[in-house]
């Protein structure tokens, strides 16, 4: 299980009704407009490590009381039934790249309590 997350959940996406509509238009543009998340993005490509637009996808979370997460191997989810709105889910994005990029550079070993506290940091 990766932190809130079972397999079962990455694999299963959002049932695609309006909130996770808005939710996937607020990604992609994210993903191609916001300074912030061009920074990260490319600040992970440097660190050597893939990404494009297939790293972020839309999850039902159900009654997580979490915005995303980032699972390794799969990429970033966001929530899709917490908020479409443009400064959360950016939050959210920028939350869960750090993690990214923290796997990326350090091989983080997310059972390790130390490992995810500085990730958290």
């Amino acid at each position: 299980q990766w932190m809130d997350f079972s397999p079962e959940d990455l694999k299963k996406p959002a049932t695609f009704d309006e909130a996770a509509k808005k939710t996937a238009a607020t990604v992609e543009n994210l993903y191609r407009k916001s300074p912030t998340i061009k920074f990260m993005v490319e600040g992970i490509r440097a660190a050597g490590c893939p990404i494009d637009e297939s790293f972020f996808f839309v999850v039902d979370c159900g009654e997580k009381q979490i915005g995303g997460a980032f699972a390794p191997g799969s990429g970033v989810a966001v929530c899709s039934n917490v908020s479409a709105l443009k400064v959360v889910v950016e939050n959210t994005l920028t939350h869960e790249l750090v993690h990214a990029y923290d796997h990326c550079r350090s091989q983080v070993d997310w059972s390790n309590p130390k490992d995810l506290a500085c990730s958290e940091i």
